[in-house]
């Protein structure tokens, strides 16, 4: 009884694969992947089954509490590397409290999933708009309880060279601001999925509608065939416009350094190594 209870409270299987195939598509974006653009398409089918499951709260905060915990997963495995070569900690313990650490890093996608339904019940399709402002509070949330925010869906962007480089938009807005503008771009391509797949678009959505279907795919492609040119040029990079700001280069160099057994000799040395290595990369 109690467990078809707890059942009855989780999310259908297709859409928990939905939750996963996105927390995929936003790991590849970043390092060491590097496929920065899956960024920019990567919260669609999350915003597709968070739209399936929306009559339920609960369901729709475990929906994102797994695309959390995959996310995080798979872009912080690197963590279980100081314990398993510098303390000597098996992995398998190693790899258990990467994921007790996921499964609090994650309630935050989960908190974003669950106002997100709340949204999506009550105003319908258009609520999708809403979901850039929600990430960014939330990542915002995340920084501020934490003291940490890493793998913001901005840095995804950290190392383009095209017109997609909106990490330059830091300089006005901060991490944030990069963030929210490929969340927008998620809820607009999903406003798309929606107009050109009629099965997939919510009942009672006024993107059942042709004529809303037709103005939102003109308006994507029209946008893409302007953008296409200046998106893969190899030439273009916003660091090459001309700036009268001064610029100040900054180096800092970061070597292994052993976890145990440092006696104050060995710091020292290891302090001297720091101050030469920084001094030649000048």
């Amino acid at each position: 009884m109690k467990f078809s209870t707890a059942k009855s409270k989780l999310p259908a299987l297709a859409n928990s694969l939905l939750a996963i195939l996105s927390a995929i598509l936003l790991t590849l974006a970043f390092p060491d992947f590097d496929w920065w653009f899956l960024a920019w398409f990567a919260l669609i089918p999350l915003f597709f089954a968070i739209e399936r499951e929306k009559e339920s709260f609960i369901k729709s905060f475990v929906l994102g509490w797994i695309f959390g915990i995959c996310f995080f997963f798979g872009t912080c495995w690197w963590l279980t590397f100081a314990p398993i070569t510098y303390a000597n900690v098996p992995s398998i313990i190693a790899y258990a409290l990467l994921f007790g650490a996921t499964l609090i890093v994650g309630l935050f996608p989960a908190i974003f999933s669950a106002i997100f339904s709340l949204f999506l019940k009550r105003s319908g399709t258009y609520a999708i708009f809403a979901a850039p402002f929600l990430w960014t509070a939330i990542e915002f949330l995340r920084f501020n309880l934490t003291g940490n925010n890493w793998n913001a869906i901005g840095y995804s962007q950290a190392f383009t060279n095209n017109l997609f480089q909106t990490i330059q938009n830091a300089q006005y807005g901060g991490i944030y601001l990069t963030g929210f503008w490929i969340c927008t771009f998620n809820s607009i391509f999903t406003i798309v999925c929606f107009s050109i797949i009629p099965r997939l678009t919510p009942k009672n959505s006024p993107f059942r509608n042709s004529n809303y279907a037709k103005s939102s795919v003109f308006f994507v492609l029209l946008f893409s065939l302007l953008a296409l040119p200046f998106a893969f040029s190899p030439n273009f990079n916003f660091s090459d416009i001309p700036s009268e700001r001064n610029e100040i280069v900054i180096i800092a160099v970061q070597p292994n350094v052993p976890m145990s057994g440092l006696k104050y000799g060995e710091w020292e040395k290891l302090r001297q190594r720091h101050i030469e290595l920084a001094e030649n990369a000048t």
